[in-house]
């Protein structure tokens, strides 16, 4: 918590901010004040092989996810045999409580396989915020993985989710997942994709 701006290194793995080791876990992660965090872009050299990834956010090991405050999620352009650019990705579920503000956005991804995206969780993403707005070249909101809760669950606030590729999805529900749009009394959602979203 509290006013923290965090930059990754420029490097084939660059995180703005992660949390958290590989395994699965049980920490609850709260995330509140004033963050901005960036993972820096990384052009790969033609002889790498390798992975490169930039990243935010990025939380492992975490039961939950809640996002309190005003944060902002900026991952890098990346290049590469295969890269992916995320704005804030988590292993499990992600809630954007009712007075936040959360902006997400994926980096450029050029080269050979890879992703962009904005959000991403391998569980639910649950938002009752203020406003969110999410922003990546493949999807904007994206929920995967094999937990059989899985879901985007919108309950109130401004949504605004972009996909800029030609075969982009705004929102995302791989893997079974499912999503809903639920307001809440006296409560409006607004949804907006591609160009509407401008």
């Amino acid at each position: 918590s509290g006013n923290i701006a965090a930059t990754g290194r420029k490097a084939t793995e660059s995180y703005g901010i992660r949390i958290g080791g590989t395994g699965s876990g049980d920490m609850d992660v709260t995330l509140s004040g004033t963050i901005y965090a960036a993972g820096q872009g990384f052009t790969a050299p033609p002889s790498y092989n390798g992975y490169v990834c930039s990243y935010g956010i990025r939380v492992n090991s975490a039961r939950t996810l809640d996002i309190l405050g005003k944060v902002t999620a900026i991952g890098g352009p990346v290049a590469g045999k295969g890269c992916d650019s995320f704005g804030l990705r988590s292993n499990n579920v992600v809630t954007v409580k009712q007075d936040a503000v959360l902006t997400a956005s994926g980096g450029e991804v050029t080269g050979g396989w890879g992703n962009s995206l904005g959000i991403e969780s391998w569980n639910s993403i649950l938002i009752t915020g203020v406003k969110v707005t999410a922003t990546g070249g493949k999807y904007g909101l994206c929920t995967r993985g094999s937990f059989a809760a899985n879901t985007i669950r919108i309950t109130g606030g401004e949504v605004i989710a972009t996909a800029t590729n030609e075969d982009g999805q705004a929102i995302s529900e791989l893997n079974g997942s499912s999503a809903a749009f639920q307001p809440e009394e006296d409560r409006v959602i607004e949804i907006m994709t591609g160009d509407s979203a401008e």
